[in-house]
């Protein structure tokens, strides 16, 4: 009989708890098919983009951007977030190309740089 007196007091702490850690009951929203995709386009991008820090903070940012996504409250709200992780995503892309444009340029000058040290040997010769 103990155990129903109490009732009452153990569900008001449970309430309370509940109140004070931020548990809803609300549920989540659905990912919508635009998160999926971009999750999809973020692990893609970031298994075949291993670079320098700019490349790697961009998809950090994507990463957490989606992270939020997921948690957002309304459609538009996850929306937005999707789309500011899309462009984020791109924007690490475009890093990793920049990169190896560079690296390209390097390469061609260390090749012309070759070419007139051999022209200018065979010049002496």
């Amino acid at each position: 009989m103990t155990i129903y007196k109490s009732t009452p007091l153990i569900l008001l702490i449970v309430i309370a708890i509940t109140q004070l850690t931020g548990c809803t009951t609300a549920a989540t929203l659905p990912k919508s098919k635009a998160l999926l995709a971009t999750e999809l386009f973020y692990e893609t991008t970031s298994n075949e983009l291993k670079g320098s820090q700019p490349v790697e903070a961009e998809l950090s940012k994507a990463s957490d951007m989606l992270e939020s996504a997921v948690l957002a409250k309304t459609e538009e709200e996850m929306a937005a977030m999707v789309y500011i992780s899309n462009n984020q995503i791109k924007t690490a892309i475009q890093a990793a190309e920049a990169e190896a444009a560079k690296e390209r340029v390097r390469e061609i000058r260390t090749l012309k740089l070759n070419m007139r040290n051999q022209f200018s040997q065979a010049e002496k010769e």
